[in-house]
């Protein structure tokens, strides 16, 4: 409710619910590619009175595989770490106030960058704080004239911003020859185009004098600013009306990390660091590099400028919708974040005080329908109220996604920050897959959902291919035969429409058996959900359903680079029966039935509201009679 705090079991259940239902790169229910491991995690990392990262290492242990799977945080399907931080706040003096809690959001980007080579790979760690503190002091005081005359003088000894909140500690000197000083409340503020105004005064000396009289203000103005305006900048400050005092009186506010956020990334650092030699030596494997570069993880440490809250109690909702806005994100979108500046990342559309309003009230409308819900299945799931009810979902997924428009940005920030590096279309056919998918989110031309190599080579060509190639062309237009994954002519880089899609990359037909498949079913793809397959329909079925079915059943293996990987792992859900591929399930009984056998425990599903197991099996008339049947013999007891 408005004027309440989001509590730490209600972000983890909201983060859990937006892991299920928020499209990643296009794809509804695939892996999140958000690794987060609880609200309380930062805090039970540092218990203990521990000294770093790697002390504390020994308390949470456990947490990233138990929840995340055996790749843990370096699993290639994981682009960063959600960590909630919630500090004790202290006044200006430096002295903690107890009471006074706040939330913000540490991002660490790449977790897995920091094994690589220098330059291979970058890893940062983002501060996503709601209420950003930052002062600059000027010793001496900055220094203006009232009309040049050394009797009128006003100087500014410190701006500190809190929030949506500036606060100018001035002092103001007059001997009376030019009259009464000028209202401290119609000072001014500007800051990156902006003005502001009517500030409230605090003033420890208020003596403004008049003719003859000398005047002496001293004290503090409190500028209210709102949740869009930047930080960091320049800022002017100008007393009395316009042009009264010279010259301008400019203070800069740099971005520098205070001494607690230093600690967190020194903290996380060490985790991270320490729960790589754990991965390296529990899968046995000397291929791994033990050791992790803490220092670039530590020397990373990016503060962009992000909206401010303007109330006191919203930095809960802040945090869960700028996890909300980072869960649309693929991996390589995430590991293109890692590598941008400051600067870029502030540009970015992060969630503003009116946005994290009408999101709070979305949310409520959602939970409302979801209990609405589950008193019409008599079904305390959430998991299954969601299978179940597709309205529901739908409603839910609106309340915690808007659309990709992040995304979208993300993807124009690769584009905008990769090299221009051209390449030829020999030269692409040669590429690795994972370097191509690579290439695409550089240039912010990645397809969405999971694509084949003809689809990245289609985005590739019309951004990277250089005019040295037209020889190329001209010679494939003379007969020669093109080169793996390319299309014969220039202005035919995209196929056309009559063309499938494998052809016009110039990549071998499909498997017959694939064939016979689509053209008994006229075109039209069926659902992976309804797919019945055998073992025998896994060797035809290309890369792309592989891992499409990995996705439905819920079974994606960590680190699946080649085929037989998500073969292994969808041969427990496979019939007896051949040659069904491509069929759907007959009867939405059926569907229901094998859908309940294939449900796996996996760490990243959805919370559960309660304990108690639903019927999935049992139809809703006999569910209420059952509920009927059980409430009549209590009240007859």
């Amino acid at each position: 409710d408005d004027g309440e705090d989001l509590n730490d079991a209600l972000l983890d259940f909201f983060v859990k619910l937006g892991q299920a239902v928020i499209p990643c790169g296009g794809l509804e229910g695939g892996f999140p590619s958000i690794a987060y491991l609880g609200s309380l995690f930062y805090d039970v990392l540092r218990k203990g009175g521990v000294s770093d990262g790697r002390s504390g290492h020994a308390n949470v242990a456990n947490w990233a595989r138990r929840r995340l799977g055996n790749g843990g945080l370096f699993f290639d399907g994981i682009g960063a770490l959600a960590v909630p931080v919630n500090e004790t706040l202290r006044d200006r003096a430096g002295r903690a106030a107890p009471k006074e809690k706040h939330w913000w959001l540490a991002l660490l980007l790449n977790p897995r960058a920091g094994s690589k080579p220098q330059g291979e790979e970058d890893v940062s760690l983002v501060c996503l704080d709601s209420v950003a503190r930052m002062e600059v002091k000027s010793n001496p005081p900055v220094k203006a004239l009232k009309r040049g005359s050394q009797a009128y003088t006003v100087e500014v000894a410190s701006l500190y911003r809190q929030g949506f909140a500036a606060f100018v500690r001035f002092r103001a000197l007059g001997d009376g020859s030019q009259g009464a000083l000028p209202d401290p409340r119609s000072a001014r503020l500007r800051a990156n185009g902006r003005e502001w105004t009517k500030p409230q005064a605090s003033l420890a000396i208020d003596q403004r004098g008049s003719f003859g009289v000398p005047g002496r203000m001293e004290g503090i103005l409190e500028f209210t600013l709102d949740s869009e305006a930047q930080t960091v900048g320049d800022y002017i400050f100008e007393f009395g009306d316009p042009g009264t005092y010279a010259p301008t009186l400019v203070l800069t506010i740099k971005r520098e990390p205070d001494k607690f956020q230093k600690e967190v990334t020194n903290f996380l650092a060490g985790y991270v660091a320490k729960e790589w030699e754990v991965a390296s030596v529990g899968e046995g494997t000397t291929s791994r590099p033990r050791d992790y570069s803490v220092d670039r993880l530590e020397g990373r440490l990016c503060m962009p400028d992000v909206p401010q809250q303007e109330t006191a109690n919203d930095c809960g909702f802040f945090i869960l919708a700028q996890i909300l806005l980072v869960l649309q994100l693929t991996p390589e979108g995430l590991r293109v974040l890692a590598g941008a500046s400051a600067d870029k990342l502030t540009a970015l559309p992060w969630p503003t005080q009116k946005e994290v309003t009408r999101r709070k009230a979305k949310l409520r409308d959602a939970m409302v329908a979801m209990f609405e819900t589950a008193d019409d299945m008599l079904c305390d799931d959430v998991d299954m109220l969601l299978k179940k009810s597709p309205s529901l979902r739908s409603k839910v997924q609106a309340a915690m996604w808007d659309g990709p428009q992040f995304a979208e940005a993300v993807r124009r920030l690769a584009a905008a920050s990769a090299p221009k590096q051209e390449f030829s279309i020999s030269e692409l056919g040669t590429m690795s897959t994972k370097a191509l998918r690579t290439l695409c989110a550089q240039r912010g031309v990645l397809p969405p959902g999971m694509v084949e190599r003809s689809d990245l080579l289609k985005a590739l060509i019309p951004t990277t291919i250089r005019a040295a190639t037209i020889s190329d062309v001209n010679g494939q237009a003379r007969g020669s035969s093109p080169p793996a994954g390319t299309t014969n002519g220039n202005s035919s880089a995209c196929a056309s429409s009559t063309k499938r899609p494998n052809e016009s990359a110039g990549v071998a037909p499909e498997p017959p058996a694939k064939q016979t498949r689509l053209s008994s079913q006229n075109g039209e793809e069926p659902h992976l959900g309804n797919l019945r397959f055998s073992s025998e329909d896994l060797e035809t079925m290309p890369l792309k359903r592989l891992r499409g079915l990995c996705v439905q059943h819920k079974c994606m293996p960590s680190c699946a680079l080649e085929r037989g990987d998500f073969m292994r792992a969808l041969q427990p859900f496979a019939s007896l029966e051949s040659n069904t591929a491509g069929t759907a399930r007959s009867t939405p009984a059926t569907s229901g039935a094998v859908s309940s056998e294939v449900e796996t425990s996996s760490t990243n599903s959805v919370p559960k509201a309660n304990s108690c197991e639903a019927e999935p099996m049992m139809d809703l008339a006999e569910r209420r009679a059952k509920w009927a049947r059980s409430a009549g013999m209590h009240l007859a007891g």
